[in-house]
């Protein structure tokens, strides 16, 4: 059978152009992509500087599986609501890190719970011992919270410190202090040393204290009772090495009256001249 509608000349010429134009297309795009490809070993990309690999020095950050390494540190961190004041993104931000949970550690609590009011009360002596430039003040408000949390806790450690002249501490650094049964802190200046123990499990009477780093000679310690707001013991004791140490008595009943150390009991260190 004859081919009726034969292609003519014209018809081929254009059929080849297209076909050649086409060919041309994709050597030139495969050519374009081999030369982008090896650009990549010139360029770190469009707004990447330094631009040239070769000018590249910042270090490249690895998985190291050896050593610690805090990612947060003094970088903006933030946290959903917390379960206690450990588990805080801040103490990621300063750096603290431990495998072991803090001597001391209360959860947040209603008002009814007896935990409530040991929350403000520990906050306020851990500052202070710790060198805290300021007193911790309750977050609420109520004629209920003032009463039990707030006044009674404020007046009984402004008794204590109105004993510190703190304008006129000279050096004023935190020294190393130990309880036999639980924690200690300090902060010691060229006139007198103060801190607080705690025992967070049980009373802390018949407890042996250590605080280091003093100056050999006699002083006159002062315990004070945290809760009842007084200073209920005092003796001269002396400084060997560089050390001090003393037993937290235990109180006994006196006119019928039970007397009870209790968990924590905050002291002064004055020297004798």
């Amino acid at each position: 059978m004859k081919n009726l509608n034969p292609p003519n000349r014209k018809s081929i010429a254009l059929f080849s152009l297209r076909f050649n134009f086409l060919f041309v297309c994709i050597v030139t795009f495969s050519f374009i992509s081999i030369f982008a490809l090896n650009a990549q070993e010139y360029s770190r990309g469009v707004g990447v500087y330094p631009g040239d690999v070769r000018e590249d020095f910042l270090p490249v950050i690895g998985i190291d599986t050896t050593n610690y390494r805090n990612l947060a540190l003094r970088r903006p961190a933030y946290h959903s609501s917390s379960y206690n004041y450990n588990l805080t993104a801040q103490l990621v931000t300063d750096g603290i890190k431990d495998l072991k949970l803090p001597g001391w550690d209360h959860t947040f609590y209603e008002p009814s719970m007896p935990g409530y009011l040991a929350l403000y009360h520990n906050a306020l002596w851990a500052s202070l011992s710790s060198g805290l430039s300021m007193t911790p003040f309750w977050w609420s408000h109520s004629r209920f919270v003032n009463d039990n949390v707030v006044t009674q806790q404020l007046t009984s450690i402004k008794r204590f410190t109105s004993g510190i002249p703190f304008n006129k501490l000279d050096q004023i650094v935190p020294v190393k202090a130990t309880l036999s049964n639980g924690d200690a802190f300090a902060m010691k200046s060229e006139q007198l040393t103060f801190g607080w123990v705690v025992n967070p499990e049980t009373d802390v009477s018949g407890a042996l204290v250590s605080v280091s780093s003093l100056y050999d000679g006699d002083y006159i310690l002062q315990l004070y009772h945290t809760w009842r707001g007084r200073f209920f013991h005092e003796e001269k004791i002396a400084c060997k090495n560089g050390t001090i140490e003393f037993s937290i008595p235990v109180l006994k009943i006196e006119d019928y009256h039970a007397r009870y150390v209790g968990q924590d009991i905050a002291f002064i260190l004055t020297p004798v001249e």
